[in-house]
């Protein structure tokens, strides 16, 4: 009954906190993209499968192409095996608070929570490093240690046996 109430507690306090714009540490504007993820209408590139899980996804821009993924862990697995020539700022991820906006990838911070599944089935939930006060919420909903975006790497190289494509002579 407790994480019951935990879970609509969080979900109150999502919808309420995430457009108070006079809260200090809520995330400007300026943090994110404005560019809307368009849920069920894309493919992961990883996976293949249709994006659906709204809170969730990332984008890789290269060469002027956008990459979709359903997944944080979904976009830092292509990243391992295709090993492409990208700055940071090319990769997004969907703030999970927000829902839609995306913001670069090293200006999130990971939870890694048993409690909230995410679409590549690691619990990796991005959220803004600098909305500190959502971060505190949402640990309190969902306790689990925050990573780094190299420490999702690191997982996701762990866990998924990820191997680089361009080591091995495949490109």
């Amino acid at each position: 009954m407790k994480n019951v109430l935990i879970l609509l507690s969080f979900g109150l306090l999502v919808s309420g906190c995430a457009d108070d714009k006079n809260t200090s540490d809520i995330r400007s504007d300026k943090a994110a993209s404005k560019v809307e993820f368009e849920y069920g209408t894309r493919f992961c590139e990883w996976t293949e499968d249709l994006i659906e899980t709204v809170r969730y996804g990332a984008v890789i821009t290269l060469n002027n192409r956008k990459i979709h993924f359903k997944s944080a862990e979904c976009a830092a697995a292509w990243i391992l095996q295709n090993e492409p020539d990208i700055s940071d700022n090319e990769i997004q991820v969907v703030d999970f608070v927000d829902g839609r906006a995306l913001i670069p990838a090293r200006q999130a911070l990971y939870l890694h929570s048993k409690l909230r599944p995410s679409p590549g089935k690691l619990y990796i939930s991005a959220l803004d490093r600098n909305n500190g006060k959502m971060l505190g919420r949402v640990y309190e909903a969902y306790p689990g240690p925050y990573l780094e975006w190299d420490e999702v790497l690191e997982l996701v190289k762990r866990e998924w046996g990820i191997t680089s494509l361009k080591a091995a002579g495949a490109n």
